[in-house]
């Protein structure tokens, strides 16, 4: 659809319709969790990587949290997340692949929601 559309109302709310919630899916799928290094030359920086799919194969933010400093680590936010979905054990953070994720829609972007 051209958005210099000359139909007026008709191409209005075609356009408002293509950006609006109902017409994007609104579940997300986890995908299996994987580490990467984003720090530099002499320092590390691990971060987490929780891949997120929509079914309706829109692209979306993967969700990236920092390692926890061990199981003991009361301020992990990525703690938080996994009793989000009832993981106590970090051994079983394969559980993740294949669960499903909210996902709200901002400014026609989408954005995993896990709170």
């Amino acid at each position: 659809m051209s958005y210099n559309d000359p139909r007026g109302a008709d191409a209005i709310a075609a356009a408002i319709y293509e950006r609006s919630q109902e017409a994007h899916p609104e579940l997300g799928v986890l995908g299996e969790p994987r580490m990467v290094d984003r720090g530099g030359q002499y320092s590390n920086s691990l971060k987490i990587i929780v891949p997120v799919t929509l079914r309706g194969g829109y692209t979306v933010p993967n969700l990236e949290f920092s390692l926890p400093d061990g199981l003991d680590d009361d301020t992990a936010l990525f703690y938080d997340f996994l009793d989000t979905y009832g993981i106590e054990d970090v051994a079983n953070l394969a559980d993740l692949d294949g669960a499903e994720i909210h996902v709200n829609w901002s400014d026609g972007t989408p954005v995993p929601e896990w709170r």
